[in-house]
């Protein structure tokens, strides 16, 4: 295959690659998680699950199954506290 039938591909790999699922959080006013924010509370909720599983007996990096779970939890208690609601979540 020539590298010009190639390119097409490459292009259309690229813009999957470059294309993510939109954040499910917004504030009040409707606008956005800054990347500031959902990194902060990525780190976060990453860190507390760690020392959740490090603490129960789990091995760091073992891939414990409930890690991931307690991950999205933390997360999800950050981003609120931070003021942000989940798109399609009741408002109150």
């Amino acid at each position: 295959m020539h590298a010009n039938h190639l390119l097409p591909l490459a292009v259309l790999a690229l813009a999957a690659c470059a294309r993510q699922a939109p954040e499910p959080w917004e504030r009040r006013d409707h606008t956005p998680p800054s990347v500031a924010d959902t990194s902060f509370c990525r780190n976060e909720a990453r860190q507390q699950a760690g020392t959740l599983y490090t603490a129960s007996g789990g091995i760091p990096g073992s891939g414990d199954m409930g890690r991931f779970p307690a991950e999205i939890g933390y997360y999800d208690q950050c981003m609120t506290r931070l003021g942000y609601v989940k798109v399609g979540a009741p408002r109150s």
